[in-house]
């Protein structure tokens, strides 16, 4: 029984050993399937302009061949067994901006595709910021003003997405009166480069319509919202250190209430004698499918103050040539009377 014990732990380091191996083998044999036969593999072809974002990252994480699997599985209707990097291809996450990388994978029906995908590695945080989002539904105005005024805007509200051009100082002003009222308008701004604002999402869940907003202005960087509603109007607030806090208009019917922490829902509702009305802020975090959705977005909601010259107008260069043209004709026709 010694001996038998004694030969059991001088074995012990090469049967573990042994054991590590064989894992390390089968590891490596499964990478080895989806990427050894890539030149007999379907070459996928991707389409960047319909779907520019096949997955997300912050600058320096890592982003790994999974992460693109859900929107693989979507765009091209597969379904994916096994996806590896190709061959030593891998992803760079140290720069932020667009990038792609080469991909390897064999689907549950027994094919190989290879394909290069595209990824956007963002910044660690938001550093696009809003501030007077506003919706007034007597006007049926929507606007705001946005720090960075060459971002991409969108607004998200009853399934239409609508591209949003502010002005050179950031503000937008434009008129939004669907036939339906919508429950929930959503507002994001981000660039080519990986800067992006956080979601804001604004729920206009109406319990009643009797209290009715007639403007609400959430000023994140400021940590303040400020509104007017009909007079004998309660406002009470549901986050952070105001729950259930109820703040009252002045006699023009304007409210405004500060807070420390911004949080990651804000929810009012406004009740009078009649009836209640929900209101709610709340902050999301994109990904690949949203970004796609928004890259599809072919909707422009119009400024209400166009500045641009209108194509119709004639420009001061071109009255000046018509005039010059017209001289240089009728100097031509009065030489000829006279020969």
């Amino acid at each position: 029984m010694k001996k038998i014990s004694f030969l059991l732990i001088c074995c012990l380091p090469f049967l573990v050993s042994g054991a590590t191996i064989s894992h390390g083998e089968e590891s490596t044999e499964n990478t080895i399937e989806i990427t050894k036969n890539v030149a007999k593999s379907e070459k996928l072809e991707v389409d960047t302009e319909k779907n520019p974002v096949y997955a997300t990252v912050q600058q320096g994480e890592s982003i790994q061949p999974n992460d693109f699997k859900e929107t693989i599985e979507e765009v091209h209707q597969l379904k994916i067994k096994k996806i590896d990097f190709s061959g030593n291809q891998r992803a760079n996450t140290m720069s932020m901006g667009n990038f792609k990388t080469e991909l390897a994978f064999s689907t549950t029906d027994g094919k190989n595709y290879v394909g290069k995908f595209p990824y956007l590695v963002e910044n660690e945080q938001a550093t696009i910021f809003f501030d007077n989002v506003s919706y007034d539904t007597t006007k049926t105005r929507f606007s705001f003003k946005v720090s960075e005024q060459d971002s991409n805007v969108y607004l998200k509200a009853n399934d239409d997405i609508f591209n949003c051009h502010p002005d050179n100082n950031g503000f937008f002003e434009g008129k939004y009166n669907p036939k339906v009222s919508p429950k929930t308008m959503q507002l994001i701004a981000l660039n080519s480069v990986g800067n992006y604002s956080d979601e804001h999402i604004l729920l206009l869940e109406k319990n009643n319509s009797h209290a009715i907003i007639t403007s609400l202005n959430y000023q994140a960087n400021e940590n303040k919202i400020t509104g007017t509603v009909p007079k004998n109007t309660d406002i009470i607030i549901h986050f952070s250190e105001f729950e259930n806090k109820t703040v009252k208009p002045d006699n023009k019917g304007i409210f405004t209430f500060s807070y420390k922490a911004t949080p990651e829902i804000i929810q009012l509702t406004l009740k009078d004698k009649k009836g209640s009305t929900d209101y709610e802020f709340k902050p999301f975090k994109r990904n690949a499918k949203t970004l796609n959705e928004l890259n599809k977005a072919d909707n422009h909601l119009a400024p209400l103050r166009d500045k641009r010259p209108k194509k119709t107008a004639m420009s001061l260069t071109f009255i000046i040539s018509l005039g010059a043209i017209l001289l240089i004709i009728r100097h031509f026709l009065s030489a000829r009377r006279q020969n």
